[in-house]
């Protein structure tokens, strides 16, 4: 027979592992478009074909880009998948942009510096690195109960 401890044990992680997917499934497939059509580009020799192929990128990106749903998909998984953790952030630091907030979450949810450049038409990896450096020291020099969370999540990408 298995404790209390066991069970919930067994339920988080299974819990952990749906919303895994989920946030996979919010980006994952329109990451995975665009990723194939730059390798098909690079691969291709034909000039016509590179052009129709570059033009449809920048289409798909753009509706990426200005799509607001993916975003508040986003922070809603992050919020089940990680205790609430955009509630808080907004609640704590009622100041952060949206623009800052979206960026926040695409770090949390663990994608790289590239594709988040892709999706928040960031400036370079460079300047997302000096971002996190940035927000890490807000987070730790402020009094916010969770403070130590926000900064750890920046930590674990």
């Amino acid at each position: 027979m298995q404790t209390y401890l066991e069970k919930t044990s067994e339920q988080l992680k299974f819990t952990n592992e749906s919303n895994r997917r989920l946030i996979k499934e919010l980006l994952g497939d329109k990451i995975k478009a665009l990723a194939l059509m730059g390798d098909k580009y690079f691969k291709s020799e034909d000039r016509l074909e590179k052009d129709r192929i570059l033009k449809s990128f920048e289409k798909q990106l753009l509706i990426l880009r200005d799509d607001k749903t993916v975003f508040k998909d986003v922070e809603n998984a992050l919020n089940d998948y990680c205790d609430g953790i955009m509630y808080k952030l907004h609640e704590q630091f009622p100041d952060i942009k949206p623009k800052t907030s979206n960026i926040l979450a695409l770090i949390y949810l663990g994608l790289t510096y590239e594709d988040i450049n892709l999706i928040a038409k960031y400036h370079s990896p460079s300047s997302l690195k000096t971002f996190k450096s940035r927000y890490k020291k807000l987070f730790l020099e402020s009094d916010a109960p969770d403070a130590e969370l926000f900064a750890r999540m920046l930590d674990d990408n």
